[in-house]
């Protein structure tokens, strides 16, 4: 009797060890550091809001420096960002040189339908220090196409800028509908300044929050993966006793 008790004691372990694993598993993950600048209401929060959250709120408070994280996985690429939310208020402009050291990423948002937060792009890219254009990706980003009735600025007139002042590459996005937020963060993540980094292997939650993959369809897989093991621990446990 000794021999049947311990193997079914045994497969108790593994099934918690598979149910362990399930939930909190060690891989390899980059770190990186992301900085959001752009003038006072061109929606900067609002694209953070949309990448993390997946959603839109158009009510606006101002923001002074707030960071938030972000973790990209998709295709086998595990990237973890922290984003910087900084405040586009002249009076806030002498912190920016500390939120942007260090990172490897700026991302500079402009409004297209606001022809002064374009001009002022000139202003902001003076104030990126230069190793972060020599090591990392400076990227421009044109918010609000859902307004594209107001547009005042083309998106050629955005990509010639982008190549003039050495910028990485040049988005247009919409923090209301969600549209090109996706390509955003994909190029980012994708990127050689970025795939470059060196992997920290680190514990990651096994969920589908505040990443780049569907998380409605990843869902129903994880839960239905749950319940599996939940049944054939039941069944372990009601044989072990019965």
């Amino acid at each position: 009797w000794i021999v049947p008790i311990s193997c079914k004691i045994f497969n108790l372990i593994v099934y918690f060890e598979s149910i362990f694993s399930f939930f909190f598993m060690t891989i390899p993950c980059k770190h990186a550091k992301v900085c959001v600048v752009g003038e006072v209401s061109v929606g900067k929060t609002c694209i953070i809001n949309r990448t993390i959250n997946d959603d839109y709120q158009n009510d606006y408070k101002p923001t002074v420096a707030e960071a938030f994280r972000y973790k990209y996985t998709k295709d086998g690429q595990n990237v973890e960002f922290q984003i910087w939310d900084t405040a586009g208020a002249v009076e806030y402009r002498t912190l920016l040189n500390l939120y942007m050291q260090k990172s490897n990423v700026i991302i500079v948002v402009y409004d297209i339908t606001d022809s002064d937060s374009y001009q002022a792009l000139r202003r902001w890219a003076q104030d990126i220090p230069q190793d972060i254009f020599d090591s990392g990706l400076v990227v421009l980003v044109g918010n609000k196409t859902d307004l594209e009735e107001s547009r005042k600025i083309e998106f050629s007139q955005a990509e010639n800028f982008s190549v003039e002042h050495d910028f990485s590459k040049c988005f247009e996005v919409s923090a209301k509908t969600g549209e090109g937020i996706a390509n955003l963060w994909e190029f980012i993540a994708t990127s050689p300044e970025i795939q470059n980094l060196p992997d920290d292997s680190t514990i990651v939650e096994n969920t589908t929050n505040n990443t780049a993959n569907g998380a409605a369809d990843d869902d129903q897989g994880i839960f239905s993966t749950i319940f599996g093991y939940l049944n054939n621990f039941y069944q372990y446990i009601k044989s072990f006793f019965w």
